[in-house]
């Protein structure tokens, strides 16, 4: 395996550290939370969110239950350190501005102690309180993110996320000095034994010929290709982030464009935003395809696929990808021309559930599964740890994140589509329930999102308060989302990209890309709710592409491994929860493909898999 250069594997570390919104403790690389990419408002998906029919299965009209109260929830201990710790309500923990100044200061004061070589044992007392110091700014960071996403017009918390993620660069920079020093120190033997237990044999020596960066060495360069990508994405960003839409005779934002109540008009807003911003968009990400090449480069890797393997730490090579691949067109693409040839306007959408109070309807279907996910749900809800709240200065995004200090999951959705509600909240809980369980431990991104589509199924396999037929619509639904986009459209995204970034940058022109966004789509059975002449142009509305090159491969190979655990539900009730919750005791253990084959279940990367999942959806979705 080729290795990044030392000054690129610093900057690799530091981004990582500021993605996941919170310090590492003793320069380790902390696990990122676990969350999906931030939602852009130029959305990522293709395929159009409309009505299905009704499942063939038959459904009765059972009268439906009553929704369970979930004002008396009682929370379970949740331990720390082996520990009951207390978890406030998510919206009573205080925030206080860190003194960094004070903290700075304390960290050179051990320093100079580690020097003159006095004991371990205080040594590390004053390690492990620096860690305490640490852990808390990690907290503010977060809820400073969290509660600005809530309220994007309150500038109190949008400088003290700023003011945070300073405080996460310069610590890092201490905590690697100290350890330096620790490193150096005469009581070095004595260190060793503790960092040895707790952090990996041989510890220190990994800090034992650290120097300090210049300043302003992390300041953007003209000529580092990792700046540069930073600031291109900040382009991407002024670019796209409101970007205008003229359609019929009217200039709007194309979220109120998005607003409307036709399809047809937010279909033809998005195809207006296509052509108008291509070029610009289009220019902008050959620039990046150019810098992200050389990122590779100089990382020691042959192109940016093999380099963004890497970057996501998995453990499935490029040749894997391409079978995967195959596979779907082989065995999955003609269950959507199948879909498409009984129903042309086949659609997604949760009927009527949305009318219901989607956290009651989560809680629900949560006891109905029972074990750890009733154990999670029921945390969530007694300390409050979401926020679901609309708003017109909210954030338009969705995700979860991590409280290290408390050891809770937290998760922030705005519901500004109804029509996916309940799904997103679900989707969401699944990411809530594994980092639960595993204490945000660390698993491959592929896991992760396994547990986050899997709930989705297992919800809507498990609601209560609604008909029959309601509950096998949304279930239908939910299987439509895991075949049309997850798998589908993000494979196509995923091939767009390796034949992308396998071609050399100085071959590449707009023309070319919308020519191999255009086969893309075909192999993958797409149908676009564009004119003939916008649909090659397309790929331009889709954020990945953009901010997290090489991550939507995790999305169809992860939506594979869930619909094993859907396929398990559906033929014993109460199956599939028990596979999801086997699954997650092997997660943090190995890497994907162990953790499945762990709990029994097939890799995607196996062609008798993605056929078993055909012959599932084919069933479940009446294709014949």
């Amino acid at each position: 395996m080729a290795k990044m250069n030392c000054k690129s594997r610093i900057r690799s570390l530091l981004a990582l550290l500021l993605a996941a919104l919170m310090l590492s403790s003793a320069c380790r690389v902390s696990t990122p939370p676990t969350t999906d990419p931030p939602a852009t408002d130029v959305p990522a998906t293709d395929v159009p969110a409309t009505d299905v029919p009704a499942t063939d299965v038959p459904a009765t009209d059972a009268p439906a239950t009553a929704l369970p109260d979930i004002a008396s929830v009682q929370a379970p201990v949740r331990l720390k350190n082996g520990r009951p710790i207390e978890v406030p309500i998510l919206s009573e923990i205080p925030y206080t501005r860190p003194d960094l100044d004070k903290i700075l200061a304390d960290y050179d004061a051990l320093a100079a102690k580690a020097k003159t070589g006095l004991d371990a044992a205080d040594l590390i007392k004053g390690f492990t309180e620096l860690e305490g110091i640490n852990e808390h700014i990690s907290t503010l960071r977060t809820l400073a993110m969290f509660r600005y996403n809530i309220d994007m017009s309150d500038t109190f918390y949008r400088d003290e996320m700023d003011f945070c993620e300073e405080c996460a660069y310069q610590l890092y920079n201490k905590q690697c000095e100290l350890l330096a020093a620790f490193a150096a120190s005469p009581a070095r033997a004595e260190l060793n034994r503790y960092f040895d237990a707790n952090y990996g044999y041989n510890y220190l020596n990994y800090f034992s010929d650290y120097t300090p960066p210049k300043p302003g060495e992390y300041n953007f360069s003209a000529s580092d290709p990792w700046d540069i990508e930073y600031e291109l994405q900040d382009r991407y960003d002024e670019l796209t982030g409101a970007p205008l839409v003229s359609y019929m005779g009217e200039t709007k934002y194309l979220l109120e464009w998005k607003d409307s109540d036709s399809f047809e008009v937010q279909d033809g807003a998005y195809s207006a935003y296509i052509e108008q911003y291509h070029d610009a968009v289009g220019e902008l990400f050959l620039e990046m395809i150019r810098n992200r090449r050389q990122m590779a480069i100089q990382s020691d890797f042959a192109d940016y696929n093999q380099y963004s393997l890497y970057e996501y730490g998995r453990s499935f090579s490029e040749d894997d990808e391409r079978a995967f691949l195959s596979y779907v067109k082989k065995h999955l693409v003609p269950l959507i021309d199948a879909l498409y040839e009984k129903d042309p306007d086949t659609r997604c959408r949760y009927s009527d559930v949305v009318d219901a109070d989607p956290i009651k309807l989560l809680y629900g279907a949560a006891e109905n599964m029972g074990g750890v996910i009733s154990e999670a749900c029921r945390f969530m809800l007694a300390y409050k740890l979401y926020d679901i709240s609309a708003s017109p200065t909210k954030k338009r995004t969705s995700y979860m994140t991590y409280i290290n200090e408390y050891e809770a999951p937290i998760i922030f959705v705005n519901p500004v589509e109804h029509k996916d509600f309940l799904s997103t909240i679900s989707h969401e809980f699944g990411h809530f329930t594994d980092n639960y369980y595993n204490y945000n431990g660390y698993s491959e991104t592929e896991l992760r999102e396994t547990f986050s589509h899997s709930m989705v199924y297992l919800v809507m396999s498990n609601l209560q308060g609604l008909s029959e037929q309601d509950r096998a619509d949304a279930v239908r639904t939910s299987l439509l989302e895991l075949l049309l986009t997850r798998i589908a459209e993000r494979s196509a995204y995923a091939e767009f990209e390796l034949q992308v970034y396998a071609i050399d940058p100085d071959d590449l022109t707009l023309d070319k890309l919308d020519a191999i966004w255009d086969q893309c789509r075909k192999d993958y059975g797409l149908r676009l709710p564009y004119p003939d002449e916008i649909k090659p142009m397309s790929w331009v509305k889709d954020l990945y592409f953009f901010t997290y090159p090489g991550y939507v491969i995790s999305y169809p190979t992860s939506a594979a491994a869930a619909l094993e655990i859907c396929g398990i539900e559906a033929e014993t009730p109460g199956a599939g929860a028990a596979k999801f919750c086997e699954l997650l005791d092997h997660s943090t253990r190995g890497t994907f493909e162990e953790a499945l084959f762990a709990a029994s279940l097939g890799s995607p990367f196996e062609e008798s898999t993605i056929k078993r999942i055909a012959d599932f959806l084919k069933t479940a979705l009446d294709l014949g």
